[in-house]
C-alpha cells in the first residue's frame, strides 16, 4: 500500500474527537459518537477527499500548492481549487486517455484537458464553461444544486498553512504543525470556485467567521488530512492557535492534534 493510500485510511480512521458544552457542564463525546457526528455533517466527504488530493499533490511536487498559482506566463493567477483538478478528476482524465501527468508540463496539459485555461483569467470567456462545471467536491452538499460557489476555502496569511512567503512542505510524516494547523475550512463565502480568492487571516485582526452551513459549528481540514468539527463556542484564542503553524501556540480544542489510536 502506498503512502497516499495510507493517508486515505488515516483520514477515515482519525476523525477529530471534540467536546460539547452545555452551560457549565462539559461532556466529552466518545470516539464513536464523535465519528458519527462528524461523518454525518454535510461536507465531511468533500474535505476528506480534498485532503487526499493535497497529499497526492505533495507526493508529485514535494510541496503543498500555494493558495494562488501563477500560470506559465508568470502573471496569470489561478486558484488551488483549479490546481488540484487532475488529482480530483482522475477518472475523467482516464476517459480522455490521459494517464501520465507526473511532471509540470503534463500536469498543466491535464488541467487544460479538463477545460480550464491557466493562461487566461478565471473570469475570461475561455474559462466560463469551466466555471459552470464545478466539481462536486467543491460545491457544499448543503448548497443549491446549480451553485458554482465554492464551499471550501484556504486560510491565507503570515504564519498560516498558506503563508504566501513560505513554501509549505514536510520532510517527514507527520510533523507537529501538520496536526495542529488548519488547511481548509468550510465557509458560506459565496465565491465562484475558480476565483483565486480565499480567507485572509492576520494575528492583528479578528478571527474570521467561518461555517454557515451547519448550525452550531463548521468543518475544517487539518494539514495532516484529518477532518475536524469545530464548535462555534471554541474561543478566539484557541482558533488563533489552530489557524497558524506555530506549534508553541496553545490549541485548546479537544481532538487537536488528532490521536493516532
Amino acid at each position: 500500500m502506498n503512502r497516499s493510500s495510507l493517508i486515505l485510511v488515516f483520514i477515515h480512521a482519525t476523525v477529530c474527537l471534540y467536546s460539547t458544552s452545555l452551560a457549565d457542564d462539559h461532556k466529552t463525546l466518545s470516539y464513536e459518537a464523535a465519528v458519527q457526528r462528524t461523518e454525518a455533517t454535510p461536507g465531511f466527504r468533500n474535505l476528506k477527499y480534498i485532503g487526499l488530493a493535497f497529499h497526492n499533490y505533495h507526493d508529485l511536487f514535494r510541496r503543498f500548492p500555494p493558495a494562488v498559482i501563477l500560470g506559465p506566463d508568470g502573471k496569470t493567477p489561478h486558484s488551488w481549487r483549479v490546481e488540484l483538478l487532475p488529482l480530483i478528476q482522475q477518472d475523467q482524465l482516464k476517459k480522455l486517455g490521459i494517464k501520465d501527468f507526473h511532471n509540470r508540463k503534463n500536469y498543466n496539459a491535464a488541467i487544460a484537458a479538463l477545460g480550464y485555461d491557466i493562461n487566461k483569467n478565471w473570469d475570461s470567456e475561455e474559462n466560463q464553461a469551466a466555471l459552470q462545471s464545478i466539481p462536486d467536491l467543491y460545491r457544499h452538499p448543503s448548497d443549491e444544486a446549480n451553485s458554482v460557489h465554492s464551499g471550501f476555502y484556504a486560510i491565507v496569511g503570515e504564519g498560516t498553512a498558506f503563508d504566501p512567503a513560505v513554501i509549505a512542505q514536510y520532510k517527514k510524516y507527520p510533523e507537529p504543525w501538520l496536526m495542529e494547523t488548519a488547511q481548509i475550512v468550510e465557509s458560506q463565502s459565496r465565491e465562484p470556485w475558480t476565483k483565486p480568492i480565499d480567507i485572509w487571516y492576520s494575528s492583528d485582526s479578528v478571527v474570521p467567521r467561518l461555517g454557515g452551513f451547519t448550525p452550531g459549528g463548521f468543518l475544517t481540514l487539518s494539514c495532516v488530512g484529518a477532518v475536524h468539527f469545530i464548535e462555534d463556542t471554541v474561543s478566539p484564542e484557541a482558533m488563533r492557535g489552530y489557524l497558524t503553524k506555530d506549534v508553541s501556540d496553545a490549541v485548546s480544542i479537544p481532538g487537536i492534534p488528532v490521536r493516532f489510536d
